[in-house]
């Protein structure tokens, strides 16, 4: 099989346009460049609908921008749907929200040149998706692998390509190029992204595409700044150089109108070659299954013998440590001594004490003596302060102590 041309476009989000059908024009004419250049598919951003909040209502809330971009993605999708076949390339057009029984989902949306749409959910929400504040996403329950013009691929969407469970996943579809649209708002979040997808090339014996938007949408109340590249991912093999970058445009932010457009092709039968054995040292599934793989499982070893003693000692070592330093602080911290005299209420502080503690008694002989407790796993150590009185009969009696 020949090789195999992508395209990958960093969206800029500042392009702001002012209807759906000015937007729907804006990736036509991605379209049209990604067609001219030889490339069969062209991949757009994470959340590239996003540059569509520059037309929204005034005063909608944030927590409403969802919904509106929702409604807004239902809008575009008959624009977009006969342009694949018009142009002979298919599109992923980034992702979207989309409206679902269940909520609002995170969905990248694929349409072919053959008529087709595929859908993927993002799997693994951020915690911003996730949170009660303004976009509540529910995250996809489903991992789809599909063929396109003779290629086996799968989406990624962001922060699932940094699971390396979703990856172990794919591993025995042998698969030929994974997709990765992105929307990070930092550099690193650009480095984990982007690192990832390098690492899911060598671990799955694929090609890897990723991008993600850059700039800033007009509207928006949520991402100030949108860092991104644009890369095509290989295996680290000779055959393609050593590195494992087919080829890459580096960081930028966008503020100045840039926008990273990468026309770079796959090479498919190299691929599959080295994936039936001639990797260097690859072993492939297969190979990897017969070495024992296959029925390897992870188990979480108990405590050695004597380690609870161990433990206990070190523990005890601990506290002893946190006591003496605790106790020069507040020597230093007090002046004069470690107690602090109030000469019209009897009272005294010790050291480490957080209150006023009553004793009886000489005061010469008020030394308190510091001892300490563990209160549950969570809290600090608590100290008390306790004073040794001189009378024998009281220490035995247990009269005359205070503890805080």
């Amino acid at each position: 099989m020949a090789d195999y041309s992508v395209a990958l476009w960093s969206f800029n989000l500042s392009r702001a346009p002012a209807s759906v059908f000015a937007f729907a024009r804006q990736i036509e004419e991605g379209l049209e460049r990604a067609a001219a250049e030889g490339a069969r598919l062209l991949v757009l951003p994470e959340y590239l609908i996003e540059c569509c909040l520059a037309f929204k209502p005034d005063g909608l809330p944030p927590e409403e921008e969802m919904s509106f971009l929702a409604d807004v993605g239902a809008d575009l999708l008959p624009l977009l749907g006969p342009l694949p076949e018009k142009h002979g390339v298919s599109v992923l057009a980034g992702t979207m929200p989309v409206k679902t029984a269940s909520g609002i989902t995170n969905t990248a949306i694929l349409l072919t040149s053959d008529g087709r749409e595929i859908r993927q959910d993002k799997l693994c929400l951020t915690p911003f998706e996730l949170g009660s504040g303004a976009w509540q996403l529910v995250p996809g329950t489903e991992l789809k692998v599909f063929e396109l013009d003779g290629l086996k691929m799968a989406i990624l969407v962001c922060l699932d390509v940094e699971m390396p469970a979703l990856s172990s996943l794919l591993a025995r579809q042998d698969l030929d190029l994974l997709l990765v649209p992105s929307m990070t708002e930092k550099p690193s979040g650009y480095h984990r992204v982007f690192g990832c997808a390098k690492a899911r090339a060598v671990e799955l014996m694929c090609a890897v595409g990723v991008c993600g938007v850059v700039g800033a949408s007009k509207g928006t109340t949520q991402n100030d700044t949108n860092f991104s590249g644009a890369a095509l991912y290989l295996p680290c093999e000779e055959e393609f150089g050593y590195s494992g970058v087919a080829a890459e445009i580096p960081l930028t932010g966008g503020t100045s109108g840039d926008e990273p457009f990468l026309v770079s092709s796959v090479p498919v039968e190299e691929l599959r070659a080295l994936k039936s054995g001639k990797a260097e040292v690859w072993p492939g599934m297969d190979r990897g299954s017969r070495q024992g793989f296959r029925g390897l499982t992870c188990r979480k070893m108990g405590p050695m013998p004597g380690r609870k003693c161990a433990q206990s000692a070190l523990y005890s070592m601990d506290c002893a440590a946190r006591i003496l330093i605790y106790s020069v602080f507040r020597l230093f911290r007090c002046g004069n001594g470690i107690r602090k005299v109030d000469n019209s209420t009897g009272f005294f502080v010790a050291a480490g004490a957080e209150r006023f503690v009553h004793q009886t008694g000489p005061v010469a002989d008020r030394r308190p003596v510091l001892s300490a407790r563990r209160y549950g796993t969570r809290n600090p150590l608590r100290f008390h302060a306790r004073r040794r009185s001189p009378d024998p009969a009281q220490r035995l009696a247990g009269k005359g102590q205070a503890h805080i």
